[in-house]
């Protein structure tokens, strides 16, 4: 039996591990506790390590695609990461969005319509999320497109969310366009 090495710094796995999936999930676990603390980089080089035992995991590739999200520098890991889970795991309503505000946050008008794809697949599997709504009001209204189409999801939002923070948000954008449309 081969034994598996990994280079990973400050990592305390407490668990035997007879196999590399068990190996893969101490590492994933100890990623998790790094996350909490809020050492994304720390976290980072755990899931990297998990993935190098278990690349197709969709929860290994969806921690690391949060954790470099978190990390300026490791924007292209990002959405290498995530676009990797979603190819396993296309319902992950929080690979979709994540993914998608990501690319929502760059001033590119390709990444935008990217963005707008992300946003919709997570309404597609996740409906009742008011968040994706607001998200694809925003990028309608930041378009110029339709204020219709950003109107209807800013509404429709607005019909679904329960957080005040959130309605107070939606309701805000809803006057800024009623006054801007005949």
């Amino acid at each position: 039996m081969k034994a598996t090495v990994l280079q990973i710094p400050l990592l305390r796995i407490k668990a035997p591990c007879s196999d590399a999936g068990s190996l893969a999930d101490a590492v994933y676990k100890e990623g998790r506790r790094w996350e909490k603390v809020g050492d994304f980089s720390g976290a980072l080089d755990c899931y990297e390590a998990a993935l190098k035992l278990d690349s197709q995991h969709f929860d290994y590739l969806l921690r690391a695609g949060v954790v470099a999200s978190q990390i300026p520098s490791h924007f292209s890991d990002a959405v290498y990461y995530l676009k990797s889970d979603l190819a396993i795991n296309k319902e992950s309503y929080e690979a979709n969005t994540i993914l998608a505000g990501m690319l929502d946050g760059i001033e590119n008008e390709a990444l935008r319509e990217e963005a707008l794809f992300y946003y919709q697949r997570a309404l597609m599997f996740s409906p009742k999320e008011p968040l994706p709504y607001y998200r694809l009001g925003l990028i309608h209204k930041k378009m110029g497109d339709s204020l219709v189409s950003a109107l209807y999801f800013f509404r429709e939002g607005l019909r679904i969310a329960k957080e005040r923070g959130l309605k107070a948000k939606i309701r805000k954008e809803i006057r800024e366009i009623t006054k801007l449309m005949p």
